[in-house]
């Protein structure tokens, strides 16, 4: 009997971004009319926000390496990560179809203690949280960034986060 022999090789990078971008698309189809998820949302107003409560790791200190190249996340962010997928969900992220248009980010960080955290890993962070959430197709439809940081809270850290679109 003869048969095929299939081997799993890893994949880069690029070609993970280019599988999740095709299969972005094809769910997107209808027909063989592609429908823009953002298409007209400016008109409804889009604008959302979310609140995010403990304290916010760096997404670039986040990426465990091994020996042979493989890639994937730090156990106490994949922890972070999916308790904050848990918190966008009960406050009704992912219900509706994630925004394919250029938007705007507003976020107001409060700390829980006074250490001082790098801001553009907490942004990678909450980037790639957004976008696992089912809210954006793809984090660089981010145009425009505010981050503004609020006193110190040990009751009450996080981040509440406002997007809207810009188009």
């Amino acid at each position: 009997m003869g048969g095929c022999i299939v081997t799993r090789m890893p994949l880069e990078r690029t070609e993970l971004a280019c599988i999740k971008t095709c299969r972005k698309i094809r769910a997107m189809q209808r027909g063989n009319e592609i429908v823009n998820p953002g298409a007209n949302m400016s008109e409804r107003g889009v604008n959302m926000t979310f609140r995010l409560s403990g304290q916010i790791p760096s997404g670039k200190n986040a990426v465990v390496v091994t020996r042979t190249g493989m890639r994937f996340p730090a156990k106490r962010f994949k922890l972070w990560r999916e308790q904050a997928l848990a918190q966008l969900s009960k406050q009704g992220a992912g219900q509706q179809e994630p925004i394919g248009q250029t938007v705007s980010l507003e976020c107001e960080y409060t700390p829980g203690d006074r250490r001082t955290r790098d801001v553009p890993g907490m942004l990678d962070a909450l980037l790639h949280v957004i976008v696992k959430a089912g809210l954006l197709v793809d984090d660089g439809l981010v145009w425009a960034v505010t981050w503004r940081r609020n006193e110190l809270d040990r009751e009450n850290p996080g981040l509440k986060f406002h997007i809207s679109v810009t188009a």
